[in-house]
């Protein structure tokens, strides 16, 4: 009985999870003995999901521990962002019309959960189920969309080099617990506390975070773990790309701000600068090789792998500050969280659109296949290619869009963090990562604008297409249900770009629930000042001590 009583905060605090969990049972079970009806599951599937976000909303959000799970802002941020998510990508998978839709749906529902899991758990083992269970229905859904060869091959490449990241990431959790002597990671910050077990942490305890580090890697596609995404983004589907643009990526990035930001006090002075590095290898490699890519899942692959730059260097910017000692008006950590909503409801409505073409028609693969589509004589096509040139737009960092101030936050943080700190070498790799950020952005607007032009201007001089290519030219209706995803995700680039106090309040708030020791500075005031035109100025946080 008592177990039961101790275990009871665990699961009441995890609800969301498991309505998400039995609703992806029920939908396997549905497929299997009703594979002709496909119109339930998506509904299901969203009431499932609205479900999730009702208990979420009722749900106290405290800076507290219950058992293995944590409640605290942080963790509301990230499985509300899953959520809608969510909710977009039932809605953009439902325009394939695949025969084996519920199973898909069901693997979808259960990588929600898994990403919902990571991002509240408080217990390294937790955390991994919760990566597996994005995993393992990732692997599924790559399989079933592996109607060819290339979709095979790409399906058996995630399969392996996500089997060797989860091995480097258990490797990297065993070194941690040797060292701190549990698996919780609210507890384990004593152990690195400590001033007596200082020499004996340090090589096996920096060791260990490197290695859970590189597991993470690969799920955020950060440099040197990237090589799968393109050859995998181009063997499968848009929706299938889609989710494996946005889920793992955010629950690889709630799992790496708690545990660098709370877990391993003493080490920020050198993850600041391996998180550095990757940062500047990830967005200048994601980028550069973007530049020359015509196929358009390709293309959006190295795109995904350059945004996972922009979120390491705001994780950057927030070690720095804690290691340094500094107070900065932009805070790095909030600037992550702002820059990944941003980026998953910019990635999903540019996905959305090409999922919509292709609806009973031929595949929508290349750059070339969307030219002229804003003039297209059907207005369902005309607001698909609004919505296609307003991700994108947010995407690049183009004002007054959502992505523009996500880039300016977390580029300002790094900013912010490098001139707070003494002369000295901080300093300068700071600023000096700053501008290799802001001249990555530039290389970004080149390939986003490139596909834009394409949109509203036709192909450019030289360039041809074959007749299949011509979408714009056939009257043929695009998918509604991707098409109403890919018009939401516009919707809502443009509202946060029009009010980004909000988000950035939020965000804000997440990570002071961290309860980070080091003085940080709210920048939710400074966003307020400098959209003063956008958005109502909203209360004055004190900072956080």
């Amino acid at each position: 009985m008592e177990e039961c009583i101790t275990v009871w905060p665990e699961i009441r605090h995890l609800v969301p999870e498991l309505i998400l969990t039995v609703t992806a049972v029920l939908l396997f079970l549905h497929g299997a003995f009703r594979p002709r009806e496909q119109k339930l599951p998506p509904w299901i599937a969203t009431l499932a999901l609205v479900a999730a976000a009702a208990v979420l909303a009722k749900q106290t959000v405290a800076a507290a521990v219950a058992g293995a799970v944590t409640v605290d802002p942080l963790a509301w941020f990230f499985r509300s962002t899953a959520v809608a998510a969510g909710l977009l990508l039932v809605w953009l998978r439902r325009a394939e019309g695949d025969k084996d839709y519920a199973e898909e749906t069901a693997c979808l529902l259960s990588a929600i959960a898994g990403a919902m899991l990571a991002a509240a758990a408080d217990d390294l083992l937790l955390v991994f189920v919760g990566l597996e269970l994005i995993s393992v229905p990732v692997y599924i859904l790559l399989y079933l969309g592996g109607r060819r060869v290339d979709r095979q091959e790409a399906a058996a490449k995630y399969f392996f080099l996500s089997i060797l990241a989860s091995a480097v990431f258990l490797y990297g959790v065993s070194f941690l617990y040797g060292v701190a002597g549990t698996l919780r990671i609210s507890e384990t910050a004593a152990a690195f506390s400590a001033p007596s077990q200082e020499v004996a942490v340090f090589p096996l305890g920096f060791l260990g975070v490197l290695l859970i580090f590189a597991g993470l890697a690969f799920k955020i596609t950060a440099v040197p773990f990237q090589f799968y995404a393109p050859d995998v983004y181009q063997g499968t589907t848009h929706a299938n790309a889609a989710l494996l643009s946005v889920i793992p990526k955010a629950a690889g990035l709630a799992v790496l701000v708690r545990l660098l930001l709370v877990a391993v006090p003493g080490l920020e002075n050198y993850l600041w600068h391996v998180a550095m590095a990757l940062s500047v290898l990830t967005m200048t490699v994601g980028n550069v090789l973007a530049l020359r890519q015509k196929n358009l899942r390709r293309l959006l692959a190295y795109s995904a792998i350059a945004h996972a730059g922009y979120l390491l260097l705001g994780l950057t910017a927030a070690l720095a500050s804690v290691s340094i000692g500094t107070a900065s008006r932009w805070d790095g950590g909030a600037a992550a969280l702002v820059y990944l909503a941003a980026y998953v409801f910019g990635t999903i409505g540019v996905f959305a659109v090409p999922a919509a073409l292709e609806q009973g028609g031929s595949p929508v693969d290349r750059v070339t296949q969307l030219a002229g589509l804003a003039w297209s004589p059907l207005a369902s096509k005309r607001l698909l290619a609004w919505a296609l040139a307003v991700c994108l737009f947010s995407l690049a960092g183009i004002p007054p869009l959502a992505g523009f101030w996500a880039k300016l936050a977390v580029l300002m943080s790094a900013l912010d963090t490098g001139t707070a700190a003494l002369e000295g070498t901080p300093q300068r790799w700071l600023i000096g990562v700053t501008v290799i950020g802001a001249v990555n952005a530039a290389i970004a607007a080149g390939y986003y604008l490139r596909v834009t032009a394409v949109l509203f201007f036709g192909l450019g001089e030289g360039e041809t297409r074959s007749a299949e290519d011509n979408v714009t030219a056939i009257y043929r209706k695009p998918g509604l249900s991707a098409t109403l995803a890919a018009a939401a995700c516009m919707v809502i680039v443009l509202g946060m770009g029009l009010s980004p106090a909000r988000w950035f309040r939020a965000a804000d708030t997440a990570v002071r629930g961290l309860q980070i020791e080091t003085p940080q500075a709210s920048q939710v005031d400074d966003v307020e000042n400098e959209t003063a035109f956008f958005c109502t100025q909203g209360e004055q946080k004190p900072s956080a001590g």
